[in-house]
C-alpha cells in the first residue's frame, strides 16, 4: 500500500472510487479520487464513518510517509499529532489573496506550517501568485514553497464520432460561478438564434435556479459521465463567468479533451488550460 494519504477536512460529504461513477462530484473532490487511486493512495476524509478499500476514517495509519492536506490548513494540527514525521503537502484549489478568509486560514496555522516545512501546491500559475502574496503577507515566503502542478484529466477523454449539435450550448458547473449571467447572456443569444438551447448541470453541493427560461434545460446533478456525454455533442462549453474566476477550471480541461470549444472570458486560469499561447486567448 502506498505511503500517501490525501486527507480531506472539508469535504460536505464522504466519496470515494464508487461516487466518481455514480454521482455528481466537484471538479476538486474528481480530482482527489483519480490522483489517489492513481497513487494507490490512502484517502481519509473528516466526515467519513466506514472504510472502504483505501478510504479510511480519521485515524493514525502506519507507514505513511506523506500527507497531502485538502483545502484548508486548519486540518495541520490532527495531522501533525497523527504522523509528526510525514512530509506534509498542503493542496490549495480556491482563490487567494492577502485579505482573503483562506489566507486568514493559513496566518492562524503559519508555526505550524513553518514547523513542518510544509510544500504547498496550486492548481495553475494565476493561482499561485495569489497563495504566494498570501504567504509574503504572514511572513512564510521563505519557509513555505509553493509549486503549480495542473489537475489531470482522465485519459480515457477524447474526441469520438459522436455528432455535434450546433443549436446546442452546455454550462456545467457550480451554479454560484457565474450562472445567472449566462442565463442572461444566453437570453441575448437567442434573440439573434431563436433555436439555440442550454443545458445546466452542476456538481450537485449547491442548488442552481430552476425558473423555466426559454431554451434552458436544467438537468441538475450529473456522475461526470453523463456530463461528458453532453459535453461531446455539444457546439461549445458556454461560460461566461468573470464571477468567480477559475482557479484551474476541470471543465475547461476535459471539454478540450473531449474535442468541445469553449467559451469564456480570459480569466483566472482560462489562458493557462484553454488559451492558444501562439495567439491572443479567445
Amino acid at each position: 500500500m502506498s505511503p500517501v494519504l490525501f486527507y480531506d477536512p472539508v469535504c460536505q460529504q464522504p466519496y470515494d472510487t464508487r461516487t466518481l461513477h455514480t454521482h455528481a462530484m466537484g471538479g476538486t473532490e474528481a480530482t482527489l479520487v483519480r490522483v489517489a487511486d492513481a497513487l494507490g493512495a490512502w484517502v481519509m476524509q473528516h466526515n467519513r464513518t466506514e472504510d472502504w478499500e483505501r478510504y479510511a476514517r480519521p485515524r493514525r495509519l502506519g507507514g505513511i510517509t506523506r500527507v497531502v492536506v485538502n483545502r484548508d490548513s486548519r486540518a495541520l494540527p490532527f495531522v501533525r499529532e497523527c504522523y509528526p514525521e510525514a512530509r506534509v503537502y498542503l493542496w490549495l484549489h480556491d482563490r487567494f489573496h492577502p485579505h482573503a478568509r483562506r489566507a486568514r486560514w493559513l496566518a492562524g496555522t503559519a508555526a505550524l506550517l513553518r514547523e513542518c516545512a510544509a510544500t504547498v501546491v496550486c492548481v495553475s500559475d494565476w493561482q499561485r501568485a495569489g497563495v504566494e502574496a498570501a504567504l509574503r503577507s504572514i511572513g512564510l515566503a521563505g519557509a513555505v514553497t509553493a509549486h503549480t502542478i495542473y489537475n489531470p484529466v482522465d485519459d480515457a477523454l477524447r474526441p469520438d464520432d459522436t455528432a455535434v449539435d450546433p443549436e446546442k450550448l452546455v454550462f456545467f458547473s457550480s451554479p454560484n460561478k457565474g450562472l445567472n449571467f449566462a442565463l442572461d447572456a444566453f437570453a441575448e443569444l437567442r434573440r439573434a438564434l431563436p433555436r439555440l438551447r442550454l443545458l445546466v448541470g452542476n456538481p450537485g453541493y449547491k442548488s442552481a435556479p430552476a425558473a423555466p427560461r426559454a431554451g434552458v434545460e436544467f438537468l441538475g446533478a450529473l456522475p461526470q459521465a453523463r456530463m461528458h456525454a453532453q459535453v461531446r455533442s455539444a457546439l461549445c462549453t458556454f461560460f461566461p463567468n468573470f464571477v468567480i474566476p477559475e482557479t484551474f477550471g476541470l471543465v475547461f480541461a476535459e471539454s478540450h479533451a473531449l474535442g468541445t470549444p469553449v467559451l469564456t472570458y480570459a480569466c483566472g486560469a482560462a489562458a493557462e488550460i484553454v488559451g492558444d499561447r501562439s495567439s491572443s486567448c479567445r
